[in-house]
């Protein structure tokens, strides 16, 4: 393939992401897109088909999210939120039992969102709870803490992912954070402020304190009503 057709082809790819609908020719397009020994494009389809849950699409799901290409599979994950079925879940399952650390955590945060929309949320919850036991990788845990979180609501899990504030790595406190400003509610708020300031007090990185304020401040930038 010549760059002039990469590009074409990249372009093309950008130009769907604002279809929510595809027929049959965007999925054979997609599909020979795949077979194709370019990871870029591979991983710029798993980006167009994000959110994406039909049962061609699922089809090309699985051939990402068992790429040769880690970046790939990455993205794959990510972007496999909304399919819910069986194949995909246990595809995710085998992932997050054999996968790179990277690609485990992405697989977890996703089977958490599917397990909110299928039959499966009880066995999905077990498998997550289960993986506590053996998972090594803090950035995995964090995944982990936030899943376990937001299927039953427990703040233990809260608690759990702030104590990975006190990690030595800034790249898991980022992480954590990130998955903080999107579980920030009304229960948890209190717990969350006051260990969000003592961590202010000793934290060096620009990266995590910034953060660290964004999501302090989203309480007095909003009503109570609003933000909760």
């Amino acid at each position: 393939m010549n760059i002039k057709n990469k590009n074409e082809i990249l372009n093309k790819l950008e130009m769907m992401k604002d279809k929510n609908n595809y027929n049959n020719s965007d999925i054979t397009f997609l599909e020979e897109l795949i077979q194709i020994g370019d990871a870029e494009i591979r991983y710029e389809v798993a980006e167009v088909l994000s959110g994406k849950n039909e049962i061609e699409i699922n089809k090309i799901f699985l051939e990402l999210l068992n790429d040769e290409n880690e970046l790939v599979r990455i993205n794959a994950s990510d972007s496999v939120y909304n399919c819910t079925s069986n194949q995909i879940i246990d595809k995710l399952k085998d992932i997050i039992l054999n996968d790179k650390y990277l690609v485990r955590g992405y697989a977890i945060l996703s089977i958490c969102d599917i397990a909110n929309k299928c039959e499966r949320k009880e066995e999905i919850l077990n498998f997550i709870e289960s993986r506590l036991k053996v998972e090594k990788s803090k950035w995995v845990k964090a995944t982990i803490y936030s899943s376990l979180y937001l299927l039953n609501n427990e703040n233990k899990y809260i608690i759990l992912l702030l104590n990975l504030l006190d990690e030595s790595n800034y790249k898991i406190r980022c992480m954590v954070l990130n998955r903080i400003s999107e579980l920030l509610n009304k229960k948890n708020y209190l717990i969350v402020k006051e260990k969000l300031e003592n961590r202010m007090k000793v934290e060096d990185s620009v990266a995590v304190r910034s953060s660290i304020i964004n999501i302090l401040n989203k309480n007095q930038n909003k009503k109570k009503e609003e933000l909760f």
